[in-house]
């Protein structure tokens, strides 16, 4: 192919609209264009132009007990162009090699692999004994690109205490970085109560080590949840509270930020209603919103309060309510507004002989429309300990990573 004839920046221009398949088929077209399409500089431009491309929701499963079924992780075409589509355009993806030392390091069949974030077609995995934090034990993490079928492992220090981990992409230097916080115990004066003070460290990956940005008392007994934390616009949000001391069965809620490309942490207040009772943080529509769950006391039902960033007063606003079966749960948001919940369905299990052993729990995934308040089914049944679902574009990152894993190399 001659590209003599073609100025530079067009063929920048032309390579940046491709898919990320035929660029790695490209590298081999010259060595001209390995080395741009290797570059730094080619994937800030690729990963800039994504808005324009499909967009895709990723959902990804817990390694469940079936390891031969293959399917550990769905890419579905997100894209408004009917319903119809939505569960059928999808690809199914299985777990890198590199994930295996999370699963098996330990010798424990409860330990399983657990998402951490997904952030510019990226996707970072720990081991759930990472994210429990009770016992010492080996920090270990792999940040993969599925898309370009590669992955980096990652290993840090020993840690004690509680460990709370995020991962992001920085919108500024396109670095993946992973934040871990480890929240310590320590005693009081008066040696009665105790008190939690946080140990913060940054994993980038263009440098390859983990540096300790904070060491500040603003961050005094402040503690974070299990929930998944949130990557968006170049943030990465955890739910927080405070526990008051006089009284341990009160605290009040918030949200702390991490901004990717200052490395600060930063406070968020919420409405008098979401701190009193626990939340969980989605992204819908581009901003930043919370769950919040609350039992019915006349039913079996469950009212799934929706709050959404104002984009005047940047505070959450309620915005719609969802009444669901009891042991349903909102796991994500479609770009068109649609809520992804996955419903537990008991379903009766007989015996080979006859006669009913009992029932058992069969999770699937369906949409409810907030506009015509109506709830479709969307075909993906059986789905597995179904842990997060994330907006996903693709990228090349790791394209350029001399220690990346392949997962077509054996």
């Amino acid at each position: 192919m001659a590209t003599n004839y073609i100025p530079l920046v067009l063929q920048i221009e032309i390579l940046c609209r491709l898919a990320p398949k035929s660029l790695i088929r490209f590298q081999s077209v010259s060595k001209e264009w390995k080395s741009l399409i290797d570059s730094s500089e080619f994937n800030s431009d690729f990963i800039k132009r994504q808005p324009q491309r499909k967009r895709f929701l990723l959902t990804v499963a817990y390694v469940d007990d079936e390891p031969e079924r293959g399917e550990n992780c769905w890419i579905v075409d997100d894209e408004d162009d009917g319903d119809d589509s939505f569960p059928q355009n999808r690809i199914s993806l299985t777990y890198p090699r590199s994930v295996n030392p999370l699963l098996y390091q330990y010798g424990d069949d409860d330990i399983k692999l657990k998402f951490v974030g997904s952030s510019h077609g990226l996707i970072c995995f720990t081991s759930s004994l990472s994210l429990c934090g009770d016992a010492d034990g080996l920090d270990q993490y792999v940040i993969w690109n599925p898309c370009i079928r590669k992955s980096v492992s990652i290993v840090g220090d020993y840690y004690k205490d509680k460990v709370f981990v995020g991962f992001g992409v920085c919108t500024n230097s396109f670095d993946p970085k992973i934040v871990r916080i480890n929240i310590l115990k320590v005693p009081s004066c008066d040696n009665e109560h105790e008190h939690r003070v946080w140990q913060v460290e940054v994993y980038t990956l263009s440098a390859g080590v983990w540096r300790s940005p904070l060491t500040n008392s603003e961050w005094f007994d402040i503690d974070l949840t299990y929930h998944p934390p949130l990557v968006s616009n170049g943030f990465i949000y955890w739910c927080a509270y405070v526990t008051k001391i006089f009284g341990a069965d009160r605290f009040t809620s918030m949200i702390v930020s991490f901004d990717l490309a200052t490395e600060k942490f930063t406070k968020i207040p919420v409405p008098d209603k979401l701190s009193q009772r626990g939340f969980r943080l989605f992204k819908l529509r581009g901003s930043l919103g919370a769950i919040q769950v609350r039992e019915s006391m006349d039913s079996d039902e469950e009212f799934h309060e929706v709050w959404l960033t104002d984009d005047v007063s940047k505070l959450l606003t309620k915005v719609f309510t969802i009444t669901l079966p009891d042991n349903s749960e909102v796991v994500g948001f479609r770009d068109n507004g649609q809520v992804i919940i996955n419903k537990n369905e008991k379903h009766v299990v007989y015996l080979q002989e006859g006669g009913v052993e009992g029932f058992e729990s069969r999770p699937e995934l369906v949409a409810y429309d907030p506009d015509l308040k109506q709830i479709k089914d969307l075909g993906l049944h059986d789905v597995r300990c179904l842990s997060f679902t994330s907006s996903y574009t693709e990228s090349l990152l790791l394209l350029d990573q001399s220690n990346a894993l392949n997962d077509d190399e054996e």
